[in-house]
């Protein structure tokens, strides 16, 4: 059986004495007699984890983030319908699956320990990571090596993913999620991760009970901070339009929508078509799909926005009317005509 990258990462940290839940993993062709035997390890109020351990994800080449299906809080009757679903969603690829013991995080997040400028980046919210993985709005940590904190952003109205009574919860919180303490912790513990495999890391991490777990661990696939080629994607108010996974067909559509009416918007502020032609890419990608998510590509929406006058206004007018997690400042070669 190819266990893949994910489940053979957790055993090295596991028999190396990292703090890992306890797992197995199966191959794709168990029975649900022979999974049932399997986790006679558990007692039956066990809640679970259930994940995809493919042997194309987690390389040094491609992550693969979100392409398999994955659940949590799995209750030990529903473990096999859940195992069944990450199979199906293999396709053609070869793997395994992990089944494991599922931790109501307090707090969670995911660790970056090198953001291509010798900088780790902590990202974290309230509750599971799910919240942090998906993209929701959340705190942000850019530190040193040596843990001197460079900038540091408290989302003030983030929402969380809980685990309250069996089941999950939207909570909103306003307080930043990490203690000092925590973050120390944290550094000490990704820069010592990062030395066990040899390179920069990408950690899955969560708080319970005052102790740090490690959920997982996969090399950065690509160097994530170079201000100049940074593309900065933002799910703010689309979510709430087009929810959850969408057809090709929907995002499509919406491609095609919001470039119509942003580029007719532009030109009846009185820029000229022949102008506008030469900036059919920005029009094209108002917004971006990744894994069947709508997100809108801010770097275009700002390069828009350069077309008329008052861009500094319009800028922060745009990110508060979409309640934007982006408010960076991206290179752009537009300026507006000066009669206008």
């Amino acid at each position: 059986m190819g266990i893949g990258n994910k489940a053979r990462n957790l055993l090295k940290l596991k028999t190396s004495g990292y703090n890992v839940p306890q797992f197995i993993t199966l191959d794709t062709k168990e029975s649900e007699d022979e999974l049932y035997q399997k986790l006679k390890i558990w007692n039956k109020n066990t809640l679970f984890a259930v994940r995809s351990s493919c042997i194309a994800e987690d390389s040094k080449n491609k992550s693969f983030a979100g392409y398999f299906h994955s659940e949590i809080g799995v209750k030990y009757s529903e473990i096999y319908g859940a195992y069944k679903k990450v199979c199906e969603s293999f396709k053609n690829h070869k793997g395994s699956v992990i089944i494991q013991e599922f931790i109501p995080s307090e707090k969670s997040g995911v660790l970056f320990t090198n953001d291509g400028n010798n900088n780790l980046i902590i990202n974290s919210n309230y509750g599971v990571c799910k919240s942090v993985v998906e993209g929701w709005a959340c705190d942000e940590i850019l530190a040193s090596q040596n843990g001197i904190i460079i900038k540091k952003h408290h989302e003030k109205n983030k929402t969380s993913l809980v685990w309250i009574k069996d089941q999950f919860e939207n909570k909103k919180y306003s307080k930043f999620t990490l203690e000092a303490e925590e973050i120390k912790l944290l550094i000490k513990t990704g820069k010592k991760i990062e030395s066990f495999f040899n390179s920069p890391q990408d950690i899955e991490w969560c708080f319970y009970q005052n102790n740090l777990y490690i959920l997982q661990s996969r090399p950065i696939t690509a160097k994530i901070s170079d201000k100049k080629d940074v593309i900065y994607y933002d799910s703010a108010n689309v979510a709430e339009s087009y929810s959850g996974i969408i057809s090709p067909l929907t995002i499509s559509f919406a491609k095609r929508i919001y470039k119509e009416v942003y580029k007719n918007l532009i030109y009846r502020s009185g820029v000229s078509i022949k102008k506008l032609e030469n900036y059919n890419t920005v029009f094209n990608n108002m917004v971006d799909s990744f894994y069947g998510r709508l997100y809108y590509n801010m770097n275009n929406w700002y390069t828009m926005m350069s077309f008329i006058p008052g861009y500094k206004r319009n800028k922060e007018n745009l990110e508060e009317m979409i309640t934007s997690n982006v408010k960076e400042d991206v290179e752009r070669d537009v300026k507006p005509n000066l009669w206008l």
